[in-house]
């Protein structure tokens, strides 16, 4: 069997870890002889971007067609500029995929996030490749995703997507033919490697909650902070570890000055092991605006820790459920997030550990294993 991914990115985003589970999955558990290529166009799979894979040995094609002298010079940050940056890559792109496509001939390519490009291609020419289009998160349908996909429909020969919640929107908006969409969960957790991560790194702050996430407006921080002023005013023994960066990390560390909280919030940037982290913490908190049940969730589930989340589209309730493996909040509701907050803390012991239980068990479908078994059967199901 012949795999190519294509994973086309910006900003470093949960899909690329996503990307690279799905490919190590591969390389670790596959009994048949299989060749992958990883497509390198706009210098998103830098080598060191790959290094876990390399160095447990797994056999990976990396495939650069990377021209660093025009795209290191094209803006990245603001909408307007990207979206020029998005289309000149897009330009740029185009023979050298399908020169790759004619001459590789892969039995798949998997596209991941900026799809665009090559379901254009699909449109317009014919090839031996079956083109699968992997939906990560809720999707924005734009009228021209919408057209993209309608027009490519036809051709394309699989679509898979994370969550229950987003394979019935996809099928409500009949632009793909229910025959084609199937679920296949992320890859997040290698059962074996967890205790292994854990305690790499000591950390001085007690008693502390904890969020991951890129510092963006969909992470809602800004909501996480004002309910961590209310918990504050009860209890100022807790503290607040924030994980993560991005274009909103200033207006937060000053949000948290004007709340009087910023000594008890400590904002850690990117950490290598967030495990330490998350092994360490009272729980985990999300208070994303939209989202998968995440990385996050599933990687505090696995190290035994309870998960407060939003009731935010797309996933989070499909792990959580009503309460059982963790607790949920009306989505971008400050007084509901504070009232789970405080359930937890006053919670006995035998709940928690039910709902540890419980998370524990879901996180069976979130394997690099599980995920390698599932993504077989979807190829092989002809």
């Amino acid at each position: 069997m012949y795999i190519s991914y294509w994973s086309p990115f910006f900003d470093k985003i949960a899909t690329v870890k996503s990307v690279k589970n799905s490919i190590k999955s591969i390389l670790l558990f596959s009994k048949i002889s299989t060749t992958i290529d990883l497509l390198n166009f706009y210098g998103e799979w830098s080598e060191n971007k790959i290094d876990e894979i390399k160095n447990q040995n797994l056999k990976l094609n990396y495939i650069n067609y990377y021209n660093s002298k025009i795209t290191n010079k094209l803006p990245k940050n603001g909408f307007i500029k990207s979206r020029i940056s998005y289309f000149i890559l897009f330009i740029l792109g185009i023979y050298p995929l399908i020169q790759y496509l004619k001459k590789n001939k892969p039995d798949y390519l998997i596209i991941h996030l900026i799809s665009s490009l090559p379901l254009i291609i699909l449109f317009f020419f014919k090839f031996e490749t079956k083109f699968i289009l992997r939906i990560s998160g809720l999707p924005k349908l734009t009228f021209l995703r919408g057209f993209i996909w309608k027009i490519s429909n036809k051709r394309i020969h699989k679509v898979f997507v994370p969550t229950l919640a987003t394979l019935e929107t996809l099928k409500k908006n009949k632009i793909f033919d229910e025959k084609k969409l199937f679920l296949l969960r992320d890859p997040v957790i290698e059962i074996k490697n967890i205790q292994s991560i854990i305690d790499k790194n000591p950390i001085n702050i007690k008693n502390y909650f904890l969020s991951i996430g890129r510092l963006t407006r969909q992470k809602n921080h800004k909501l996480l902070l004002n309910a961590f002023k209310e918990i504050q005013k009860k209890n100022n023994k807790f503290k607040l570890i924030i994980l993560g960066d991005g274009e909103l990390k200033e207006n937060l560390v000053n949000l948290a000055k004007k709340l009087k909280i910023y000594e008890n919030v400590f904002f850690m940037g990117n950490v290598k092991n967030v495990y330490d982290y998350i092994s360490k913490s009272l729980c985990v908190i999300s208070t994303s605006l939209w989202e998968d049940p995440g990385f996050v969730m599933i990687e505090a589930a696995i190290s035994k820790k309870i998960i407060i989340s939003s009731d935010c589209p797309n996933g989070p309730r499909e792990f959580i459920g009503d309460n059982l493996a963790g607790y949920i909040f009306k989505n971008n509701d400050k007084d509901d997030l504070i009232n789970q907050i405080n359930l937890f803390i006053e919670d006995s012991s035998k709940n928690i550990f039910l709902k540890k239980l419980a998370a524990i068990k879901r996180c069976k479908h979130y394997t690099l294993f599980h995920h390698f078994n599932s993504l077989k059967k979807l190829l092989n199901d002809k």
